[in-house]
């Protein structure tokens, strides 16, 4: 199911451990910079790519990023990544456009540090950016998958337990139906009587 940007801020300022946001959107941005040495390093990362939306999905991600600059200034300086992505643009004079007001200005790549505008600047390579390294740790610290936060898998103690009132957020909801039980699935729209049955 393709990730609604809208649903996933949300979803993202609602978590109160803002450590493991923060944490969340550095292997994000690790995530990013490696797929840009990839496509450097096939010869695609250009202004004239043949991937056509490229400016477009760079803009995206800088401006889905705006609004996450409290939470990411917890780790200060392996969180300017969004100015490299700003880096690799202008080193490859690809414009940042798309988004409505979101410009190389977000993040300008001036502001990082040296070491890692000469990382940038550097010959791509086989994970660059330690993305491998970094997403194992990330793993073992926060685990990978499962069903940690699935409600449904809880017993209704630990629900109640998890909840602000003490209530089970089950219990408010109706029955999931069987696939033996009949449902209103089949017919989506109630009949409606027509006008020439009205004259009738």
């Amino acid at each position: 199911m393709p990730c609604n940007p809208v649903t996933l801020y949300r979803d993202l300022r609602m978590i109160d451990d803002s450590m493991r946001v923060c944490e969340t959107l550095h292997i994000v941005g690790l995530a990013i910079l490696s797929t840009l040495n990839i496509l450097e390093q096939a010869d695609l990362l250009k202004n004239n790519s043949i991937i056509p939306n490229m400016p477009l999905i760079l803009s995206l991600f800088l401006g889905f990023l705006g609004g996450f600059a409290n939470v990411m200034s917890l780790r200060d300086e392996d969180q300017d990544w969004p100015n490299a992505i700003t880096a690799y643009a202008e080193k490859h004079n690809i414009e940042i456009k798309g988004k409505y007001d979101v410009t190389k200005k977000y993040y300008p790549a001036h502001r990082l540090s040296s070491k890692k505008l000469a990382l940038v600047m550097a010959v791509a390579s086989i994970d660059k950016w330690k993305f491998k390294q970094r997403y194992r740790e990330f793993s073992a610290a926060y685990g990978n998958g499962g069903v940690e936060f699935d409600i449904t898998k809880m017993s209704k103690a630990e629900r109640r337990a998890k909840a602000f009132d003490n209530k089970d957020p089950l219990d408010e909801m109706p029955p999931v139906p069987s696939e033996d039980q009949p449902t209103d699935a089949d017919e989506p729209f109630p009949e409606v009587d027509s006008e020439e049955d009205e004259e009738d």
